[in-house]
């Protein structure tokens, strides 16, 4: 299935990591982990357009293993994927990395889940269906108040789009 076709809300190239002509090391590195393809590559997309280096993973293991290969500014993460479930790959990100800012989407997960509310920090929990602007106001908060290096600035609003359901 092809990704949705959507507005996208406009993040600041502060927040993405720099100028569009600045290296690939300047630019913050996103893992996004989701077993929906639809999801997983839209929010890829947008955030690629915004000038995020993005990779993807379909599953906590595959996500696993591209984070153990890579340093990431920010996980975004489903929680029910087969394979290894997102609570899961929570708990060995943050075995190796507890500061790591980290977005979890998902339609099943509840704020409630101890083992959510004990990994979860710092980072922030969004329901499915969810408004992509959400996501981008979820960034900002956690690349701004994690010692990162980006500015803050307030993404543009339009963005009203919802995404999945999974």
């Amino acid at each position: 299935m092809d990704p949705l076709p959507v507005s996208t809300p406009s993040v600041p190239q502060s927040l993405a990591g720099g100028d569009p002509g600045a290296g690939e090391s300047a630019r913050a590195s996103v893992l996004v982990v989701d077993d929906a393809p639809a999801i997983r590559e839209t929010l890829a997309a947008m955030l690629r357009r915004e000038g995020y280096e993005v990779d993807t993973a379909d599953d906590g293991i595959t996500g696993w293993e591209a984070f153990s290969g890579k340093a990431y500014r920010l996980l975004i993460t489903d929680c029910a994927m087969p394979n290894l479930s997102g609570i899961e790959l929570l708990r060995r990100v943050r075995a190796v990395s507890p500061s790591l800012p980290v977005i979890v989407i998902s339609g099943y997960a509840v704020l409630s889940d101890t083992d959510l509310d004990r990994l979860l920090p710092p980072g922030r929990f969004i329901p499915k269906p969810f408004r992509f602007q959400s996501v981008f106001e979820a960034i900002e908060q956690l690349l701004t108040s994690t010692s990162s290096p980006f500015p803050s600035k307030t993404p543009s609003s339009g963005g009203e789009a919802f995404c999945g359901q999974s």
